[in-house]
């Protein structure tokens, strides 16, 4: 691997500012096309680097590919993926317009124009990290995936099979460009017959607290996430009727209370246990102040899974409500008895309320019964027109829109999804091609580098691994019965995914403080380690 190739690369990705949803997002699909084309082999075939528009999309973004055919025919194909979006630079302070130029920023980071913490002072002092906005999330890996092409270059006539890069964008927000890249990877593959033999993701490594010095991990697998969001109606009415309310806000608070970091909610692979769930947003839907109380509020949750799929983890938050339910119907239940004993007056006036619970699809079910099609018009056309942009919002703007046609208008609590909707990943089969390559990989770390590596089932940095395979179990129609805006503004393409299923590995850089300013990348086992081993990586796929 050619070490100052890989360095100068690096320099021109990190220059280009491709913040997720900015202009340069946009630009810099075109700027990765132009150094794709500097290549010797695609000065020959500059057909084969395309910069694709994705459908729909209304920032006009693109994500970019590159198919080296090597010399020796053959339908098998590695896929080199690498996203070229990252996260703004507000953080950086006075040194924003620095962050994109790594040495000039590492340099003033020597000078001591931040204040760092221990840690980040450490590795700046040892002169093996370079620091700045991209270096390690995720520029480095498309930088090793452009120097893989180069290699392959240069023994393009003995190379059985192909390579091809996949550079997209948004990987920091919705998966856009990964998800918009399926449909062509498909059409790519069906019409000239080509075999994925697995996609090499170069993600930077992610190592955990309690890992030694000298272990490394190869992620075969990526954790998932679902947003199950919970929207509680109560019983409105006067501050004067204490009793004669339910509030939504109680409702909200108790669930928070049951689900934030409950480790019960911790999926586990590999005796590796997921980050428990935390709340994001707890209000209620009330926007001025007067004397009535709330109608509604809502609450919803970032809960990240392992192997448990959304039918499962719906079943668990439809226990959670049921329960938080009945346990605030039980406490107000008390208070209002404490108030006769000590006010004298009796509250068997006061109305009596009953747990109730549904999902989004029986919320639906409810009101097409009592309004038939025109229900199911209405709420296309309002989730069609709405403005809104934020998918959360808008989840809740279309479960409260479609509440307003339901026949029941006692207490409730509606549970469903929003998005972004992560799959985990398949546990993939023991003796099968990635479980030989990581048992190659780990052995050539061993006896070549003196690095320890160990196959971790789950990357646990949220990203596009969960859009490359998927567990045969998720089925469409569960999740269109559970997300409210699924089919309308919002869907992943479930039967694409399952058919490409594409096996992963990723081999990334050893990085630190991604999203921060201090994020860095370590130079010493980032060049002299990763990136050729995702070389011998891309060799064997080839060859097996």
């Amino acid at each position: 691997m050619n070490s100052e190739r890989i360095l100068s690369m690096l320099y021109e990705l990190c220059a280009m500012p491709s913040v997720t949803e900015s202009p340069g997002e946009v630009e810099a699909a075109q700027g990765i096309a132009d150094m794709l084309l500097r290549m010797d082999y695609f000065k020959a075939h500059p057909g084969d680097v395309i910069v694709h528009d994705i459908a729909g999309d209304p920032r006009g973004r693109r994500f970019t590919t590159a198919l080296m055919r090597g010399g020796v025919a053959s339908k098998k194909t590695v896929i080199l993926y690498a996203h070229f979006d990252v996260v703004g630079v507000s953080e950086f302070g006075a040194l924003q317009d620095a962050a994109f130029d790594p040495v000039r920023y590492t340099a003033l980071l020597r000078e001591g124009r931040i204040t760092l913490d221990p840690d980040a002072q450490r590795d700046l002092d040892s002169g093996d990290w370079l620091f700045g906005r991209g270096t390690c999330d995720m520029k480095f890996g498309l930088a090793t995936c452009m120097e893989v092409l180069y290699q392959a270059q240069e023994q393009i006539d003995s190379l059985e099979g192909n390579l091809l890069l996949l550079a997209v964008c948004d990987e920091e927000g919705n998966s856009t460009g990964m998800l918009g890249s399926l449909p062509w990877l498909k059409q790519l593959r069906d019409q000239e017959g080509l075999v994925y033999q697995g996609i090499l993701v170069t993600e930077p490594y992610l190592p955990r607290e309690s890992d030694p010095e000298n272990l490394r991990r190869l992620h075969v697998g990526s954790v998932g996430k679902l947003l199950p969001l919970f929207y509680c109606v109560g019983r409105p009415g006067h501050t004067l009727d204490p009793y004669g309310c339910l509030s939504p806000n109680l409702l909200t608070s108790k669930i928070v209370e049951k689900l934030e970091q409950n480790p019960a909610f911790c999926d586990c692979a590999g005796g590796t246990y997921s980050p428990a769930p935390l709340c994001l947003k707890q209000t209620d839907t009330k926007d001025v102040y007067t004397v009535q109380t709330p109608v509604a509020a809502y609450a919803y949750f970032n809960l990240m899974t392992y192997r448990r799929n959304p039918d499962t983890v719906l079943r668990e938050m439809l226990d959670i409500a049921r329960e938080s339910f009945s346990e605030v119907l039980d406490g107000l239940a008390r208070r209002r008895r404490d108030f006769e004993a000590l006010s004298g007056r009796s509250m068997a006036d006061k109305p009596a309320f009953a747990p109730k619970v549904l999902t989004w699809g029986e919320l639906c079910a409810l009101c097409v019964s009592a309004h038939g099609d025109a229900f199911t018009r209405h709420m296309a056309a309002f989730t069609a027109a709405n403005p809104e942009r934020d998918f959360r919002e808008l989840t809740v703007q279309a479960v409260a829109e479609a509440h307003k046609f339901c026949p029941d208008r006692d207490p409730m609590i509606i549970v469903c999804f929003a998005p972004p909707y992560y799959p985990n990943s398949p546990q993939l089969p023991e003796g099968g091609t990635v479980a030989r390559l990581c048992a190659h990989l780990a052995d050539i770390g061993e006896r070549r580098y003196g690095e320890h590596f160990v196959v971790d089932p789950t990357f646990d940095g949220i990203s596009d691994m969960s859009y490359m395979n998927i567990d045969p179990a998720v089925r469409t129609g569960d999740l269109a019965s559970s997300f409210p805006l699924w089919g309308s503004r919002y869907q992943i393409p479930v039967g694409l995914i399952a058919d490409l299923a594409l096996p992963a590995v990723n081999i990334g850089c050893r990085g630190k403080d991604l999203h921060r300013s201090t994020e860095r990348v370590n130079l010493p086992y980032s060049l002299g380690v990763a990136a050729p081993m995702a070389w011998e990586a891309a060799l064997w796929l080839l060859r097996h």
